[in-house]
């Protein structure tokens, strides 16, 4: 089985050298609109999966390795456990301001 680590060296590989001079912002924008589609078809796992890929290469563009993406995500879910939430049209946000 391929690790969240290979399939970043993997595809960084070949994204370096099909999209020469590609800048973190340009792979944002095209995260951008990769999650409008998943937006658009929520249980297409194939969806999801472009958007991992271009979470992996946006990380990578960044300097950032998985094993950095999953401390930050760790931090951030840790962040995220002590928040007050509520529950704005359907879409569940942190309260602003609150402790």
């Amino acid at each position: 089985m391929t690790t969240l680590q290979q399939l970043q060296d993997e595809q960084s590989a070949w994204a370096d050298r099909t999209f020469p001079g590609e800048t973190i912002e340009s792979v944002i924008d095209h995260l951008i609109e990769e999650a409008r589609e998943l937006r658009n078809a929520p249980h297409d796992l194939v969806e999801m999966a472009d958007v991992l890929l271009l979470v992996l290469r946006t990380a990578r563009l960044g300097g950032f390795n998985t094993n950095d993406l999953v401390k930050a995500a760790r931090l951030k879910l840790d962040v995220c456990k002590t928040r007050q939430w509520e529950n704005i049209d359907g879409n569940w946000r942190h309260v602003k301001g609150a402790i």
